[in-house]
């Protein structure tokens, strides 16, 4: 089956699409397997499920974020989300880690949530 090929500076990218993602299998034997899109963005096929993971590498280490699962993350949705990180990572001087940001913001909304609860409970149940 031939793959679209996009010419992105010296990497490939965007060698998937939609139908070819819809139509894979697990080969027989395997217990897991992944298709490469390019510029470090997978999709790993197992079993029961198939999953985006994004492989980048900051201050000369290399990562791996998952960015969700096949169908509820389209491919374009997966694209733009390891576009958006690989933006980050390209910050400053040294660059920001996806995984770090992702995590800031889920303490921060847990935080924002707890203290909407706090505020609610002083001003209408302790107060009543």
């Amino acid at each position: 089956m031939p793959r679209a090929k996009i010419e992105k500076t010296a990497k490939t990218c965007n060698l998937l699409t939609p139908l070819e993602i819809k139509n894979t299998k697990l080969p027989e034997g395997k217990a897991e397997t992944a298709l490469n899109d390019g510029g470090g963005l997978y999709l790993i096929i197992t079993e029961n499920r198939k999953r985006w993971r994004y492989r980048y590498g900051l201050n000369g280490k290399m990562f791996k974020q998952w960015l969700g699962e096949y169908p509820k993350v389209t491919l374009a949705q997966a694209r733009k989300l390891r576009n958006d990180s690989l933006s980050k990572g390209k910050e400053g001087k040294k660059g920001k880690d996806p995984r770090i940001e992702k995590q800031v913001a889920k303490i921060a909304a847990q935080y924002s949530i707890a203290n909407t609860f706090a505020a609610y409970t002083e001003k209408y149940v302790l107060k009543s």
